[in-house]
């Protein structure tokens, strides 16, 4: 048992002759363990199964987290407009509307003022073709413009039904669910991603959300997982790492008036499936409803 593969191994043992106060048994501890680098870590098992010695204070800090983000927090994710991008424009068809299972209603200013979004296949910055499955060409317009809702998509069925003209945005099998956006992009604001960190009071970076699944259409429930980095923000500056995180958060409320806190100035060009190519900057936001962390 005594060799230094076994994580489980005893170090040390330290007894005392009289009661101690905590404070003098913290002190205790602090001078005669902590200064070795072993007592300052915890066996702690991966997500194969594997077992590694992890650092205790970091592994507490996470920990601690994990428990105080059981509600809402800051966010600022540079991939967050993205996963926006994949799941709010699927209601922006006329098929989703008619049948009901939309959000959306022209005319409503249903988003933050700092929020436009137009579908644009001329734009400079992105890629595509310009019509789409059924010949029909792709006409730029805008679906939300200054959180106002303002256009919806349609292919020729859907437009026939409700007396319009396609937009140009029929994909190959779309009849079930109908069109869909191909050149996405929300507009730019102003400032760097730093300038953002800079006005977060206490939050959370994100680099990337995966594995998000619609609970809700109507009120875009999303509930998903967070990847590739994630720290905490806290009075402008990101101080450490922090674990993975859970979220179970409505898109529309996430973008809602008054909760878009700003929007950076570079826009990365992103590839999202259904042939759907994004231009997305990264966002600040004024809350954030993580539900705890990775497992659960």
């Amino acid at each position: 048992m005594d060799r230094p593969a076994n994580l489980m191994m005893i170090c040390g043992v330290l007894t005392f002759e009289r009661r101690l106060s905590l404070a003098r048994l913290r002190a205790v501890i602090g001078e005669r363990f902590l200064v070795f680098r072993r007592f300052r870590q915890v066996a702690e098992q991966t997500a194969t199964g594997a077992r590694k010695l992890a650092d205790l204070r970091r592994l507490l800090a996470r920990r601690r987290f994990e428990r105080e983000t059981g509600g809402t927090n800051e966010l600022l994710s540079d991939w967050m407009g993205q996963d926006a991008e994949k799941t709010i424009p699927v209601r922006f068809n006329g098929k989703a509307v008619d049948e009901g299972r939309s959000f959306a209603e022209v005319g409503t200013g249903q988003f933050d003022p700092a929020i436009s979004l137009r579908e644009d296949v001329t734009d400079p910055a992105t890629v595509g073709i310009a019509f789409d499955v059924e010949g029909t060409p792709k006409q730029p317009f805008d679906l939300i413009r200054d959180g106002v809702t303002v256009g919806l998509l349609h292919n020729r069925r859907t437009a026939k039904a409700l007396g319009v003209r396609s937009t140009g945005h029929a994909v190959e099998g779309g009849g079930a669910w109908g069109a869909l956006g191909a050149n996405l992009g929300l507009a730019a604001g102003t400032g760097s991603t730093e300038d953002l960190v800079a006005g977060v009071e206490r939050g959370v970076l994100v680099t990337d959300f995966w594995y998000t699944r619609i609970l809700d259409p109507r009120t875009q429930v999303v509930t998903g997982l967070t990847r590739n980095g994630v720290w905490l923000i806290e009075d402008g500056r990101v101080v450490r790492p922090l674990t993975n995180l859970r979220f179970t958060q409505s898109f529309l409320d996430a973008l809602g008036p008054g909760n878009v806190r700003g929007v950076a100035s570079e826009r990365a060009l992103l590839n999202s499936g259904w042939d759907s190519i994004y231009l997305v900057p990264a966002l600040h936001l004024g809350s954030w409803n993580f539900t705890g962390g990775a497992k659960g």
